[in-house]
């Protein structure tokens, strides 16, 4: 049972590191780089993390580095919190 909910818990906090990652990629990276289209949530208006920052802070919905830092900043807390709860499974193949 307690893997169960370690595995979820896992899951949720690595789930969030990288939809935050590519929440800040979206306005940083580059499509041949990356090997995606960029700017498709800003296409469709879909609001994403940093614009949401940026609204909050009574900016345009353009967020600036420092929205876009704190953001990635964010994403590093949840890869974290996954790679130590990590920590209660045994190493195996």
């Amino acid at each position: 049972m307690w893997r169960s909910i370690y595995s979820s818990y896992t899951g949720r906090n690595l789930g969030l590191a990288f939809t935050l990652t590519d929440h800040v990629l979206e306005w940083t990276g580059k499509s041949s780089e990356l090997g995606k289209l960029m700017s498709c949530d800003r296409k469709q208006g879909v609001y994403s993390r940093p614009v949401f920052r940026s609204l909050r802070a009574g900016d345009s919905a353009t967020p600036t580095t420092t929205i876009l830092k704190e953001t990635l900043a964010e994403a590093g807390q949840y890869a974290d919190v996954a790679r130590k709860s990590l920590a209660v499974f045994e190493d195996g193949p």
